[in-house]
């Protein structure tokens, strides 16, 4: 967990973000007022809805377990983050994410190289309802339906597949392995309109 201005923060790095943000929930948690910037300008999130953002918090002291920068925080609504480091910041630390294991190796502002590992919550699936699934649809959100079969108790065979049905003779029994290495590597020399090989 981060800490800002001495307040527990949950952070987003956010590579399609260009700069930084706080949420003005926890601009009022904490005891430092916002400033007014004379050229105010929009935000647009992921959901192409768009934000006029027009206060800062400038050098706002933010602290990532070793790790101790400033960053000028923009106030915007956030939603389920309190903080979003977007692409300036990876690029200004040189950081180097490993998502998988959410570990950033990057570069402080004194020049030395610092490790800042992120918090490991297990993945949740939320189970929503059909109502707030038809409510979320006539808002505009994409659904995405997912079918989850377990591939170790069902044996499927060609024959189970129409298309592959016609074609017997070239595809395995099993469809659940790859096919053997072969003896013979083919490739095909592709030419562009101009008759020059790629």
């Amino acid at each position: 967990m981060a800490k800002l201005f001495g307040q527990s923060v949950s952070i987003l790095i956010d590579t399609r973000a260009t700069e930084y943000f706080i949420d003005p929930k926890v601009v009022s948690r904490i005891s430092v007022r916002p400033s007014y910037i004379s050229n105010a300008w929009m935000v647009q999130y992921g959901n192409r809805a768009e934000q006029r953002v027009d206060t800062c918090l400038f050098c706002s002291e933010l602290e990532l377990s070793s790790f101790q920068t400033q960053v000028n925080l923009y106030v915007a609504p956030l939603g389920s983050y309190d903080v979003i480091l977007g692409i300036n910041w990876i690029t200004e630390h040189k950081a180097i994410v490993n998502y998988e294991d959410k570990v950033i190796n990057c570069i402080d502002d004194c020049g030395n190289s610092v490790e800042i590992l992120g918090s490991q919550k297990p993945l949740e699936l939320r189970h929503i309802s059909a109502m707030k699934l038809k409510k979320a649809q006539r808002k505009g959100c994409s659904i995405i339906v997912v079918m989850v079969n377990d591939l170790d108790n069902v044996e499927k065979i060609p024959k189970d597949y129409p298309i592959l049905a016609e074609f017997l003779d070239v595809f395995l029994e099993d469809l659940t392995k790859l096919p053997p290495k072969r003896e013979f590597n083919f490739f095909y020399r592709t030419y562009t309109r101009n008759g020059a090989a790629i």
